[in-house]
């Protein structure tokens, strides 16, 4: 289980939540990228196989790069 959590000001919001295999952190100049790996299933493929994802890490949340 991955949690990703940033700092409102006041407090700690849970931005990011899910079960992963792996993950990895990656800048290009101001763009801070998450690169996640998860079992097959959420991308209709068998458990055994793998699905990637990748989210930008913006000031606020987490967004889902296509």
């Amino acid at each position: 289980m991955l949690q990703l959590y940033f700092w409102n000001g006041d407090g700690w919001d849970k931005v990011f939540e899910d079960f992963v295999k792996g993950y990895k952190f990656s800048s290009s100049g101001k763009t801070r990228t998450m690169h996640v790996t998860t079992a097959g299933t959420p991308c209709n493929k068998p458990a055994e196989e793998t699905c990637s994802y990748n989210y930008r890490l913006e000031e606020d949340a987490v967004s889902p790069v296509q």
